[in-house]
């Protein structure tokens, strides 16, 4: 079967540097959305151990006007700054 294709369920990663030969890298597929994704990104974010690098509710507003930022730039075909956005 050629590494572009693959069976359901089942997932596959190719590393591709230029001028080197292919690289698979190994990918785990787990049970649930996003293959095992989602349990692990919410564990992350809200369970486990701290590790110190958890992120907070500043990192959240910081990402959401970051989106909000790029939105207005598409719209608008121009750069959005967060000072112009936020007034």
């Amino acid at each position: 079967m050629p590494d572009h294709e693959h069976r359901q369920g089942e997932a596959r990663l190719w590393l591709r540097r230029h001028w080197e030969p292919p690289q698979e890298i190994p990918v785990v597929v787990g049970d649930g959305g996003h293959g095992g994704g989602d349990a692990l990104m919410l564990d992350t974010l809200f369970g486990g151990i701290d590790d110190g690098i958890r992120p907070d509710h500043a990192d959240g507003a910081h990402a959401l006007v970051t989106g909000l930022c790029a939105n207005a730039s598409m719209e608008s075909g121009r750069p959005v700054r967060v000072a112009e956005l936020l007034g």
